[in-house]
């Protein structure tokens, strides 16, 4: 395996950064538990800088904190924060949100998703347009 990427092409960093998430995700490790140091990632054969560029992503994601001198500790779940991403917002589009309200979704709605009656989705208006065209 090449020391900067696996065997798919992914650079290394990535790679631990999703195996982490998964066992956080898993409850392999709970709120305010301390991650294992840097020097426990030598199974992935590959230097501390790619270890904390791992770590790094996984903090700007909310998943882990950091305290200076300490380590890196699991974050407890934020359920009232979102984060969302649109491919198109990458593709040199040019996007304005116009709504995002939480709703009660219809009946078509809450069986495609297989929804709990008492279940909420949000919902987005957007418009999308590139050149000043809109999409």
């Amino acid at each position: 395996m090449d020391k900067n990427n696996n065997t798919f092409g992914e650079p290394l960093y990535i790679t631990i950064a999703e195996s982490l998430r998964r066992k956080i995700m898993g409850g392999e490790f709970n709120p305010g538990d301390l991650l294992p140091s840097e020097n426990v990632f030598t199974q992935y054969h590959t230097s501390r800088e790619t270890v904390r560029k791992s770590l790094n992503i996984l903090e700007k994601e909310g998943f882990i904190y950091s305290r200076a001198g300490k380590g890196s500790y699991i974050s407890s779940p934020q359920h009232n924060v979102f984060s969302m991403s649109f491919s198109e917002d990458d593709s040199g589009n040019q996007t304005k949100y116009r709504n995002i309200t939480v709703i009660e979704p219809s009946e078509e709605i809450r069986n495609a998703l297989e929804l709990n009656s008492s279940d909420k989705v949000i919902e987005i208006s957007r418009v999308i347009s590139r050149n000043g065209i809109r999409r």
